[in-house]
């Protein structure tokens, strides 16, 4: 039996389609914090002033009040935007899975394997077995390869 070993997670990171939703995730998570610097800042400065030493302050009350919709607010954006992204993100792993798939699928069968693994659950295989450079080099032939390191930073 002709057995072959991919590393799903080094073709995603190299796999210019999972690289551009990437990043248009990332611009949408940009919208949300530029949405809640303004309400960030006021909540900072009613803070500073609450935990200030002045007796004088007439105000405290109305502050307490405004920092509590404030904070409700955060809340409601935070929500959305978990709302918004979750999906978005389990829709690029799972496209980029039945992408990465095809390819490695056409290269098996032109190279006459009989099966391809992802290396997740295995615990040993021989170097000889891998094939992951083969896809690479795959991708670059379809013009899908980027050498662009992504940093994850969907939350």
């Amino acid at each position: 039996m002709n057995i072959r070993i991919v590393d799903f997670g080094l073709l995603t990171k190299h796999y210019k389609n999972y690289q551009k939703g990437i990043e248009e995730i990332n611009n949408l998570k940009n919208e949300y914090v530029k949405r809640l610097e303004p309400i960030r800042k006021e909540m900072e400065s009613i803070v500073k002033i609450l935990s200030s030493n002045i007796q004088l302050d007439n105000n405290k009350t109305e502050r307490e009040q405004r920092f509590q919709i404030l904070q409700q607010e955060a809340m409601r954006i935070d929500n959305e935007y978990k709302d918004k992204i979750k999906p978005a993100k389990s829709d690029l792993d799972l496209k980029t899975y039945e992408e990465l798939e095809e390819v490695i699928t056409e290269w098996s069968k032109e190279n006459e394997i009989d099966a391809t693994f992802g290396n997740n659950d295995i615990v040993f295989y021989k170097e000889n077995l891998d094939a992951t450079s083969h896809i690479l080099e795959r991708l670059k032939e379809k013009e899908l390869y980027t050498e662009l390191d992504y940093l994850e930073t969907i939350n």
